[in-house]
């Protein structure tokens, strides 16, 4: 072979070792920064050293508060709420939800109730709602602690109009009368249900158990609740104060309120009424000696349905006594219906029970309740307008109306109660009840009486319907005023058609003396 061609070979393979010895040697990668992990435990301390609680003082309560409600007074853009967040926070949180859990004893708690929510920007925290304002319904006072515990809620994401849906939960609490009861704590519950869901969504972790703190409101005082820097600053503060209220009745304070005006009043979205249900028809039904049970019900109801406090479900129910009360006869209300601790309550409020009337009305108002009787006759068989405006003027505004017959009517079916015996109207415009008694078909009236009945003077008439075989009996109730404040129509017994034509002879014979009817018999009469 050419010695120059090996030559040039051996230095081509020099070359090539020479590159491949000097090939550089590869670099190590790098290896990421260790994640850091986020201490739970480590924040939940934190958040509770940092929260500090004091009491400030604050308006005194109205004497006798039955209904407490709590509210919030929170700055509304605190300079720097970083100091206390960022802590308690890790890199993945995006949102801070505060929430406040309220107490009034071991039986009570509301709902959790947003207090703060923060968005982080970049990497500083910016207030996006600052609960003010109440931020619980109206409750009936447990005679119990009042106290808070926080909630912490770290998000890792934001919400769409979070603090809006706050704010609802808010203003469905702004009504006077919105109050808590055991029946429809579910309705007050949806919507603070419904922030609960959308936050669990996104939810990273929860700070729980946070800050328990007493309100000592029967001290005149608040609790400001302090969220601290490390240093002892102030990031935020917020102040929880208590409302007070006597009752939700209040608009009747200085004047009796009527049967309907209580039965229709509505509390929380609801009437007395509509909480009772059937209750207020077996009210009007059971006998004397049943009433008890029924009027233990009553209370009961407007307390767990309604959320009434024990005084205003007292009132309630004396309403309904007091009507109840014209046409009963020989019932002590005390035993056989409040019991003695709403007697005393009532007494202590200026109400009195029904009394069972124990003298007869003397001579002369006997005679003007004959003449009024006369009067009514006369007029209702007279079809002039002018007589039903007369029968109204001897009327007191509101009437008691109770028909067996079933022939009252009313365009307001809301102010009837329809029972197995008859049909009832506890508080009448006098207009409508004038009114009825001109519709009623009576053929004949007779036989005037003493009626029956435990409150206010009764006279009562014999009376027939058209196109009826049987005797009716029309009781009319009299005030103090001499004005009719109850009307009965009722088939008489054989004890009331004997007390009204009685052993009458010659001139003093009665319309109906010597006459039998379906059920009764003149000759039993003697």
């Amino acid at each position: 072979m050419d010695k120059k061609l090996i030559t040039t070979l051996c230095l081509i393979g020099v070359a090539i070792l020479s590159l491949a010895g000097c090939k550089e040697e590869t670099k190590k990668k790098t290896p990421p920064p260790p994640e850091v992990v986020f201490d739970i435990e480590k924040a939940q301390k934190t958040a509770q050293e940092r929260i500090l609680s004091a009491n400030v003082e604050a308006s005194p309560l109205p004497i006798q508060s039955d209904y407490l409600r709590i509210v919030a007074q929170t700055e509304t853009s605190p300079a720097q709420p970083d100091v206390f967040l960022k802590p308690i926070t890790s890199d993945k949180t995006q949102t801070v939800v505060i929430l406040a859990k309220l107490h009034n004893g071991p039986n009570l708690t509301m709902p959790n109730v947003p207090l703060y929510i923060f968005e982080k920007n970049q990497t500083t925290w910016q207030q996006t709602f600052a609960a003010q304002g109440p931020i619980t319904p109206y409750f009936v006072e447990q005679r119990a602690p009042l106290n808070t515990t926080l909630e912490i809620v770290l998000l890792k994401d934001k919400l769409e109009n979070l603090g809006q849906d706050a704010q609802k939960q808010l203003d469905s609490y702004l009504s006077q009368h919105t109050v808590y009861s055991k029946e429809q704590a579910h309705v007050l519950s949806a919507l603070p249900d419904a922030f609960a869901q959308r936050i669990a969504l996104v939810e990273e972790t929860s700070l729980k158990g946070l800050s328990k703190t007493d309100i000592s409101y029967l001290e005149n005082y608040a609790s400001a609740l302090s969220f601290m820097s490390k240093t002892g600053e102030t990031a935020f503060t917020t102040t929880l104060a208590v409302e007070g209220k006597e009752s939700l009745l209040s608009q009747h304070k200085n004047q009796l309120p009527s049967y309907n005006e209580l039965m229709t009043y509505t509390i929380a979205g609801q009437t007395a009424r509509q909480a009772l249900g059937d209750l207020e028809n077996s009210f009007w039904s059971v006998p004397g000696d049943a009433l008890r049970p029924s009027c233990d019900a009553i209370n009961g109801a407007l307390q767990e349905r309604l959320g009434l406090s024990l005084k205003d479900s007292a009132i309630v129910l004396w309403g309904m006594m007091q009507s109840h009360a014209l046409f009963a006869t020989d019932i002590d209300y005390n035993t056989q219906c409040s019991g003695e601790d709403i007697n005393t309550l009532l007494t202590n409020m200026g109400r009195t029970l029904p009394q069972i009337q124990s003298t007869r009305p003397n001579n002369q108002t006997v005679t003007q309740m004959n003449r009024s009787l006369s009067h009514v006759a006369s007029l209702v068989k007279n079809t002039k307008d002018s007589a039903l405006d007369q029968i109204a003027d001897m009327m007191t505004d509101k009437v008691l109306v109770r028909d067996e017959a079933r022939l009252l009517f009313s365009t307001e079916p809301d102010q009837l109660v329809s029972n197995t015996q008859d049909v009832v109207a506890p508080a009448l415009d006098k207009n409508n009840a004038a009114e009825y008694l001109m519709m009623l078909p009576v053929k004949a009236y007779g036989c005037y009486s003493q009626g029956q009945g435990q409150r206010g003077n009764h006279r009562a008439t014999l009376a027939q319907l058209e196109n009826d075989p049987n005797l009716w009996q029309i009781d009319f109730a009299f005030d103090d005023q001499n004005k009719i404040n109850g009307i009965q129509l009722k088939k008489p017994s054989q004890l009331d058609f004997c007390r009204a034509i009685g052993k009458r002879t010659g001139a003093n014979r009665c319309r109906f003396s010597g006459k039998d009817f379906p059920g009764l018999s003149a000759d039993r009469c003697g």
